[in-house]
């Protein structure tokens, strides 16, 4: 029925905001934060922009550089109630200064609600995601 948004769409949508979120080079990585902080609720727009700037920071420095590729994805929650969760299993492949240095499995479950303007569902906003690992130069 109106307003709600199906699965496909749903999956569709988280799977490219992981990896657009996610796949960055040193000279990419601020470009890349400018395009995710656009699709987050306002409570996380205060804390994002500190984070961001601790990794832009650690990937200019490290020469960083990640790929992250989505393998699956679920909606475990109805599209009909709000709030939306998304599991998600990826790979993600770090490089630094060029050099390939290691690949390693990911899980994300991410939070999201539909966004409504005037009454009407204007798209998705993210009200959460969690990450294992976070991202690291280590890996520890």
């Amino acid at each position: 029925h109106a307003g709600v948004i199906p699965d496909d769409v749903i999956v569709a949508y988280a799977t490219e905001w992981l990896e657009t979120r996610y796949t960055f080079q040193p000279a990419t990585v601020k470009a890349k934060h400018a395009r995710i902080l656009q699709s987050l609720h306002p409570r996380l727009t205060v804390r994002f922009p500190v984070q961001a700037d601790q990794e832009a920071a650690l990937v200019k420095e490290a020469k960083l550089s990640s790929q992250l590729t989505v393998l699956e994805a679920v909606v475990n929650a109805s599209a009909s109630q709000a709030p939306i969760r998304v599991q998600m299993t990826a790979r993600r492949t770090l490089w630094i200064g060029g050099q390939e240095v290691r690949e390693e499995p990911v899980q994300a479950e991410m939070v999201l609600a539909p966004w409504v303007k005037h009454g009407t569902a204007a798209g998705l906003v993210v009200l959460d995601v969690k990450v294992k690992p976070p991202l690291s130069v280590s890996g520890t």
